[in-house]
């Protein structure tokens, strides 16, 4: 795949713009000249994102766990990644998304049904029992019984793990 330079006509790019599209195009792969990306934006290091066919484990982990300065990442900027590495519109992406994660997507109603969603190199998605326990209302300090139930949890495989913790 040729480099891909950041393009001052692309729509939505204005001022103030530029190092977080710097950052996408880095995280999508698609901006393989890693000295124009970090002159683009010079605060955040390069951690060696590779041009890839499809988004994986290793690029989204990498994604969130060196995002922008914050300790998340949020929809609207995994749509706006998975737009410009998918090379697609974001309404597209966005309608992507919300087929597998909204709450009539395909993970929760998998959870829903109780069976387990399994993603090879990312990780399983599945449901647990919580017993029924005693708790303590903290405003009055009131013993309370809290009513058994399903909770939705995720298990990370190791390939996430190993790459989280490098």
């Amino acid at each position: 795949m040729p480099p891909v330079e950041p393009r001052e006509d692309s729509p939505g790019v204005g001022e103030g713009q530029e190092a977080r599209k710097a950052h996408l195009l880095r995280f999508s792969g698609l901006c393989t000249d890693i000295e124009a990306a970090n002159r683009a934006l010079p605060a955040i290091p390069v951690f060696g994102v590779r041009p890839a066919p499809a988004p994986g484990a290793e690029e989204i982990a990498t994604f969130l766990h060196h995002s922008f300065k914050e300790s998340f990442v949020n929809k609207q900027e995994m749509v706006d990644a998975l737009a410009v590495r998918l090379d697609t519109s974001k309404a597209h992406t966005g309608e992507i998304l919300d087929a597998i994660f909204a709450t009539d997507g395909v993970i929760p109603k998998a959870l829903k049904k109780g069976e387990k969603v399994q993603i090879a190199g990312f990780g399983n998605f599945e449901t647990r029992k919580r017993a029924a326990r005693q708790g303590r209302n903290p405003q009055t300090g009131a013993t309370i019984q809290i009513k058994a139930s399903r909770v939705a949890a995720f298990r990370p495989a190791k390939a996430l793990k190993d790459l989280v913790n490098k």
